[in-house]
This record gives C-alpha cells, structure tokens and sequence, in this order.
C-alpha cells in the first residue's frame, strides 16, 4: 500500500510540474466558444465551467469528466488561468497563491465538481483554466492537460 501511495504522490507532482509552464503560442486555439459547454480535446477529459463571464474575485463551479480507461489523479486547486491576448494564450501568474498537496481521483465514466476563485486583481478580458491530469501507465505516469472553454472577465 505505501508503494502505491508513493507512486501516486511522484507521479503527481510531475503533473504538477508541468501546470506551471507557460502555455505554448497558439495553444487551444478555435476551442469551443461557449464557456457552458466543456471543451474536450485529445486527452479524453472534458472541464466545464458554470457560466460565460465572471468578474473578478468571482467564485467559478467546474465540472470534470473523465472519457478515458485510465483513473486519474489531479488537485482542482493547482489549475492555471491563461488570458487570451491575440491568438496567443499566456499564464496568468498568481504567486500568492496557496494550495494544499493532495490528489484528487477521477475513475473512468466518472465526474467530479469543483470550485475556484479567480483572483480579484483580473482584467478584462478572455481567459481559460488549465488543468493537468496524471494516468499511470506501465513504465510510468504521463500529464494530460484538460482546457476549460474561453470565458470573459468583466
């Protein structure tokens, strides 16, 4: 049991490492364009938001499902925020930002609810959450990033 434990807590932290790259030129571009509904790219996850626009400081409700064979792990808290400027998607750094460690699981056909604030200092403009998954494979884990469609800030 602790092995398995340990394996989990590696391979989530990896994940984890990779949330906090900046995300690529052009990443995401032409995704879905109501924020209502979930955006589900080749990674088999879909992430739902509640609603079109937000202000800032604003509680948003996501919805996580998971289309793959594989249980997930992930933590809803360590999402990154990316705002739009041209075709371009950029993180939106948050570094006070505080989150506990732990790991969440999602089973396959399973969907779990969560919860995020969006920081008070936002501005206006298209923004997106970006959540990273990681699927225990034999000889290893691997990221599965999952794209929350574009929502305004007002």
């Amino acid at each position: 049991m602790t092995k398995t434990i340990c394996v989990i807590a590696v391979a989530f932290s990896a994940a984890l490492m990779s949330a906090c790259r900046p995300a690529q030129p052009g990443a995401g571009a032409g995704a879905d364009t109501n924020p209502t509904a979930s955006v589900r790219g080749d990674s088999g996850v879909t992430l739902a938001v509640d609603q079109r626009s937000y202000a800032p400081g604003a509680t948003v409700a996501m919805t996580i499902t998971n289309s793959m064979r594989d249980t997930l792990a992930f933590n809803p808290c360590t999402r990154s925020l990316e705002r739009q400027q041209d075709m371009t998607w950029t993180v939106f750094a948050e570094p006070s930002r505080m989150c506990t460690m732990e790991a969440w699981l999602l089973k396959p056909g399973e969907t779990r609810s969560a919860r995020t604030e969006l920081p008070p200092n936002l501005l206006h403009g298209t923004y997106r959450f970006v959540i990273v998954f990681s699927a225990q494979k034999p000889g290893g884990s691997r990221g599965i990033r999952a794209l929350s469609p574009p929502f305004q800030v007002e």
